[in-house]
């Protein structure tokens, strides 16, 4: 479990921020949600949510948006340009809902023994999943894909040489399984898509400000509680108290890229699940310099926006 400089939980600011999108009601909540993680977790984690995002729900609405996506470079006012381009986009959850299904590891319900001769070209491994491809067979593209997963890359490119030919569809994102299978679903599709005239924010919002001393006057949002119950979330599987997460706080913090750059200023170590501090003027001036008020605790105010029960 890793906390961001407000001390949300940084799957719970990533599930926040997809629910904030497709709802389509509070454009600044969803920029509130993507800067919480550009300014606590750093640019390649966000530009890596934001493309997770934009595979699993607007690759098939907006395909030529990605190239759009990748010409910018990382900065406040560029993720919010994406953010609101995404917030006013037609979105499809068909992409979601087979990366889920490949991530499950299905078994293949078809085994195929005979493939046409045009397939020969092809290894064994990719041969099995372009047949699924050819046949439409999502449930078995994703099922032979999963036996992909530990092969040489070779193997991809080969399934995308047929599904995408004379086309580069490697990107920034990191995930190759999930772009296979978001052309996959793409050229099953109608493939029908509405030229967009991209919008660029102009206003100018500051998120990087951060009071230390009372974080409920920055910690704007509570998370997205009650619809963010379907994602892959540590804070319930834990099963921690309020009490249990602030007394540990140190400990879930410190390898956040923002609160480690802090700790590591005052000489503080993670060691034996415990973040020390080589001497006591170094911890007594890490948090006077913070402004962290009694027993050594973050400001407590408004907590419930962080850290409320989770629905199912």
């Amino acid at each position: 479990m890793n906390l961001s400089r407000h001390l949300y939980e940084k799957e719970e600011i990533k599930a926040s921020y997809i629910v904030s999108l497709l709802k389509k009601e509070d454009i600044e909540e969803a920029y509130f949600w993507i800067c919480e993680l550009f300014y606590s977790f750093g640019e390649e984690e966000t530009i890596q949510h934001i493309l997770k995002t934009y595979y699993d729900f607007y690759f098939v609405k907006n395909r030529n948006m990605l190239k759009w996506i990748l010409s910018h470079e990382i900065t406040e006012q560029t993720i919010l340009s994406i953010t609101k381009n995404l917030f006013k986009s037609e979105f499809s959850t068909e992409v979601f809902k087979w990366r889920l299904f490949y991530e499950s590891k299905p078994i293949p319900t078809v085994i195929y023994r005979r493939m046409p001769k045009k397939l020969d070209k092809y290894s064994k491994k990719a041969k099995k999943v372009i047949n699924a491809v050819e046949k439409k067979d999502l449930k078995n593209v994703c099922s032979y894909l999963v036996y992909c997963s530990g092969d040489n890359p070779v193997i991809l490119d080969e399934i995308v040489s047929h599904i995408c030919p004379k086309q580069n569809i490697w990107s920034r994102y990191s995930n190759k399984f999930h772009i296979i299978i978001s052309e996959i679903v793409y050229n099953q599709g109608d493939k029908k898509e509405k030229e967009l005239n991209y919008l660029i924010e102009e206003k100018i919002y500051n998120f990087n400000f951060i009071d230390y001393s009372n974080l409920s006057l920055t910690r704007k949002y509570k998370i997205q509680h009650e619809h963010i119950g379907c994602f892959d979330l540590p804070r319930p599987k834990l099963g921690l108290s309020i009490d249990d997460i602030y007394r540990k706080w140190t400990v879930y913090s410190f390898n956040t890229p923002f609160w480690n750059e802090k700790f590591k200023e005052y000489n503080g170590k993670l060691i034996d699940n415990e973040v020390v501090f080589e001497t006591e003027e170094d911890e007594e001036s890490f948090y006077e310099h913070y402004g962290f008020e009694v027993d050594e605790y973050p400001s407590r105010s408004n907590e419930e926006k962080c850290f409320c029960d989770i629905k199912k």
